[in-house]
């Protein structure tokens, strides 16, 4: 089964555009400018009948491109997430270890990155956020390569809430300010968007 795309030139220059669907295909040549002939079981279906623009189909493509770049934006954002998310985590590590740890991200009592991950909102029903990141993103970015657009949304749009309730915790519970948890914030409102878009 074979989709063509069809087209008739209007009067005021634009065209009427759409799809029809056959089941074999024997020619596919050009006619003059942009135009194609079509052969469907030996039958022509001439300029004059139809025309299939090329055009068109070049529009696809860019569109085409288009997902593919969004595609690619999403992956390199859910890698930066899953960065920023195991340095969180080694921060955590390190902190159990050494209580003087002080982390890069630490630059007064206001503006730090482990007050909120030693605090009692730094692991949801027990488990750590930062792990919880770092497979969140996993997820994201193999779900990206299967070409599984539904489930990509629905952890994306899942990750949006998650950030927004950890970010009222950051801000009025915790009263502080993280770098690293406000760039997953960020991270999660982009990938929700590209993700909608995708669909």
């Amino acid at each position: 089964m074979y989709t063509i795309i069809l087209a008739k030139k209007l009067s005021n220059g634009q065209y009427l555009a759409g799809c029809c669907k056959i089941s074999w295909l024997s020619r596919f040549k050009r006619i003059g400018t942009g135009l194609l002939s079509i052969s469907i079981n030996n039958i022509d279906l001439n300029q004059r009948e139809c025309y299939v623009l090329l055009d068109i189909v070049t529009r696809i493509n860019v569109f085409k491109k288009g997902e593919l770049m969004i595609k690619l934006a999403m992956i390199i954002l859910a890698l930066c997430g899953f960065l920023i998310s195991s340095y969180s985590f080694f921060i955590e590590l390190r902190l159990k270890k050494d209580r003087n740890y002080k982390p890069a991200c630490d630059l007064s009592d206001y503006v730090s990155c482990s007050t909120p991950v030693m605090s009692e909102y730094g692991k949801i029903f027990g488990f750590s956020n930062a792990l919880t990141g770092i497979i969140y993103y996993f997820l994201i970015i193999f779900s990206v390569i299967m070409r599984l657009p539904y489930v990509v949304f629905v952890l994306a749009v899942t990750g949006l809430f998650v950030s927004f309730f950890l970010a009222w915790l950051l801000y009025f519970r915790i009263r502080t300010f993280c770098l690293l948890c406000s760039l997953t914030y960020v991270v999660n409102i982009i990938l929700a968007i590209l993700s909608f878009i995708t669909l």
